[in-house]
């Protein structure tokens, strides 16, 4: 989660994602230096805020770390009244090919189960088979862009994280 967003602050989607799922794990990722108002998320709940500059292997650590504390993501064995251990999978939603198959290769590479969805349309056919803990969700796609497959995937009303992604240089 952001905390600058265009048409909401990242507070008040904070607190309507805890309004429904109030045990879900959120990270704050922001390109706000100072620490000003991590206090307020802090309280609200979230597990971690991080800069965006920390680069990706350090933010895969840190989706590693927050996914072994949800049980039914551990791997290795279950322990008494757990639930069997669940591979983890993430989506891949990206028009490029180019992008799919770098960003598929590298999560493979770290043990991830990935497939690959080219729009949006394509990108919630395959979260209902696939069921995914994680999706890159490219922002602007044929078909169906990624705010619009974004707000698809909030009615499905399960855990998932998504991550927006861009080549745009004006992200907005």
């Amino acid at each position: 989660l952001d905390r600058d967003l265009p048409s909401m602050s990242g507070s008040q989607v904070l607190r309507e994602i805890r309004k429904s799922h109030p045990r879900v794990r959120v990270m704050i990722l922001t390109g706000w230096a100072e620490a000003e108002g991590q206090e307020k998320y802090l309280q609200l709940g979230v597990e971690t805020i991080l800069s965006k500059a920390v680069g990706i292997e350090t933010l895969l650590r840190v989706i590693e770390r927050e996914l072994e504390k949800a049980p039914s993501l551990r791997r290795g064995p279950a322990r008494s009244g757990e639930d069997a251990p669940v591979a983890r999978r993430i989506l891949v939603a990206d028009d490029d090919p180019g992008v799919q198959a770098v960003l598929g290769r590298f999560l493979q590479s770290k043990g991830y189960r990935v497939r690959s969805a080219a729009d949006g349309r394509q990108a919630l056919e395959e979260a209902a088979g696939f069921k995914p803990h994680m999706i890159l969700l490219d922002i602007d796609m044929p078909v169906l862009d990624g705010p619009r497959t974004l707000r698809c995937l909030r009615e499905l009303n399960r855990p998932l994280g998504i991550i927006m992604i861009s080549g745009a240089e004006n992200a907005e």
